[in-house]
């Protein structure tokens, strides 16, 4: 792992699907459209929202709970790290933020993806800001298709190397 550099001795470096507790992507095809949103309701994660290490909140989209409800597993709770599927130059595949706190719920859409990591393992605060990095790039490359815009995959994210501190030292980094 040359791209990852000089990592501490005392330190992992762990598969994703490893720290992972649940992972999912949005729904494809005709399951949520343009012509779905509405002007109120359960709050859509676009990849616009996936800024690099913050939330976006300018470009807001919502759905109905109704229509919410009927495209399960797809939720995405406060505090949740999301990941962006699709880049290009300036917003790169894999970058990553955390759902804000003042959104309830939420849905993330087709190329954006939900993980909800063992928080005993390895904070949200500290892989988003890990996976914004050079050196989490190089890595994310490895799984990325396109030749205009790179793509990543749910299986891609799942395989990304992490470097995992203990918990307290990353709580002392993302400070």
């Amino acid at each position: 792992m040359p791209w990852l550099g000089l990592v501490p001795a005392h330190w992992e470096v762990l598969q994703a699907s490893k720290v992972t507790e649940s992972l999912c992507d949005g729904p494809f095809g005709s399951s949520l459209k343009s012509i779905h949103y509405s002007d109120t309701g359960v709050r859509v994660v676009r990849l616009q929202n996936i800024a690099i290490g913050g939330f976006d909140d300018t470009d807001q989209a919502f759905i109905t709970a109704e229509h919410f409800h009927s495209l399960r597993g797809h939720d995405a709770l406060p505090g949740d790290l999301l990941i962006a599927g699709l880049g290009d130059d300036t917003h790169p595949a894999g970058r990553a933020c955390i759902l804000p706190y003042h959104i309830p719920i939420a849905m993330v859409k087709a190329d954006c993806f939900r993980l909800r990591l063992k928080r005993s393992v390895i904070s949200h605060e500290f892989a988003a800001l890990y996976l914004c990095s050079s050196a989490a790039q190089h890595d994310i490359a490895r799984f990325t298709r396109g030749a205009t815009r790179s793509r990543i995959n749910l299986t891609g994210v799942s395989m990304l190397l992490l470097p995992v501190p203990p918990i307290a030292e990353q709580h002392n980094i993302v400070e």
